[in-house]
């Protein structure tokens, strides 16, 4: 009989190599890693946004000094709100002096028809 999937499930597939491999035991103890998660980090919204460069043998790497420094830094990441940018609006003038530039010419005939060279 299979159980229904739930937000600790999701942990387990999301960050787990192979979760289909998992033996029930297994299963148990990623489902229990999850809640510990869970009830750190009870947004389901900063689960879905962490991603991670690499795959886990386990959930318990997130209970590890290295793997708290990651759920703190996504936390404060997704807690982060930037002040959005104002429009700046440009005028159609131009400011300082006007410079020209002569385009140099591509091919033979460009340089044969330029009018401003020295007869």
């Amino acid at each position: 009989m299979k159980r229904k999937k739930n937000k600790y499930h999701f942990l387990v597939e999301k960050f787990i190599k192979e979760p289909k491999k998992l033996k029930p035991k297994d299963w148990a103890r990623e489902t229990k890693i999850a809640q510990k998660l869970y009830a750190k980090y009870d947004s389901e919204r900063f689960w879905r946004a962490s991603l991670l460069d690499f795959k886990l043998n386990s959930l318990a790497w997130f209970l590890s000094e290295e793997g708290l420094e990651f759920l703190e830094t996504n936390f404060l990441i997704l807690k982060l709100k930037l002040p959005r940018q104002k429009k700046i609006k440009l005028e159609n003038r131009t400011f300082g002096r006007e410079i020209k530039f002569k385009k140099k010419p591509k091919t033979t005939l460009d340089f044969l028809n330029d009018k401003d060279t020295v007869e």
